[in-house]
């Protein structure tokens, strides 16, 4: 029998969505490995137990052995993922990501600067969304592309507060 095929499951921070994976997502696909942008967004529509919410909807998607690629803020998600994922997770790849922090916040893993900005510009408990934190012309220098820039900040959530507060 032969062995199913492993899927790239690329994670998206939080404070992104999965079309921060659209070029690595194709470009796997293109040399013919395959590849799946997760979408986690609804997890922080959940109001509470961000973590679970985290790793439900990741596992949700994961629909056979796949090792997963973290950027950034959600390396912190790894392990919820891999409880909920179970034996399909197969290996675990960290891309420029946070490593998990469990018992802290990612307030308490954060900057106290960046934390006080976040808070201090935050609406009815939600944070703005991660491009809003950066003038445009950083954004557009670390995203040349207007296309993939619009689709970068077109995807990103406003993140709760209860998440960042959340260890």
């Amino acid at each position: 029998m032969a062995q199913p095929l492993l899927t790239f499951s690329l994670v998206h921070s939080p404070f992104l969505g999965p079309s921060s994976w659209r070029s690595v997502e194709e470009a796997l696909d293109h040399i013919g490995m395959r590849a799946l942008s997760l979408d986690l967004r609804e997890a922080l529509t959940v109001g509470g137990k961000f973590y679970e919410a985290f790793g439900e909807t990741a596992a949700r998607q994961i629909a056979g052995p796949t090792i997963l690629v973290a950027h950034s803020g959600a390396g912190s998600l790894v392990p919820v993922i891999g409880q909920y994922a179970g034996d399909l997770l197969q290996g675990v790849i960290f891309v420029d990501a946070l490593l998990p922090h469990s018992g802290r916040s990612w307030f308490d893993t954060a900057p106290a600067a960046l934390a006080e900005r976040i808070r201090r510009r935050a609406r009815q408990g939600r944070a703005p969304p991660w491009p809003n934190w950066l003038p445009k012309s950083v954004l557009a220098d670390l995203l040349p592309d207007h296309r993939l820039r619009e689709d970068l900040i077109d995807s990103a959530p406003e993140v709760s507060l209860g998440f960042l507060e959340e260890p």
